[in-house]
């Protein structure tokens, strides 16, 4: 059976797993700052405020598939791609969500109409 329950307060294992395999190797450091990030937004916004989610964790073959490499962030669990914050969306507002994602502690940019987000700065590799 497939476990489809939370990973934290606010974000579902269903919403950060691999599109192709299901397995969701997301790290809980991720997670966290997933959560940071969400805060600052409602902060920001005075409401509560969804973070959207393209793309979390990746396998190798579907990371292959998309052309990336093996050893990227999404394959270690440290990254998501983020469409929507509230109101912002990566199309229209990507340079906001940019600047929040970095204050978060993420380093981001823009990529094919989503904000990829990814703990680089915070890990080796």
């Amino acid at each position: 059976m497939l476990y489809t329950g939370n990973v934290s307060p606010h974000f579902t294992y269903g919403e950060l797993k691999c599109h192709c395999c299901d397995y969701n190797g997301t790290t809980q450091l991720l997670v966290n700052q997933l959560e940071v990030m969400r805060q600052m937004a409602c902060d920001l916004f005075k409401k509560e405020t969804p973070i959207i989610i393209s793309c979390a964790y990746r396998c190798i073959a579907h990371n292959r598939k998309l052309g990336s490499k093996d050893n990227s962030f999404h394959v270690k669990g440290l990254a998501v791609d983020v469409v929507r914050i509230g109101e912002w969306t990566a199309d229209d507002n990507h340079a906001e969500i940019i600047s929040l994602a970095s204050r978060a502690g993420f380093r981001a940019l823009r990529s094919n109409g989503c904000v990829h987000c990814d703990l680089g700065n915070m890990i080796r590799r």
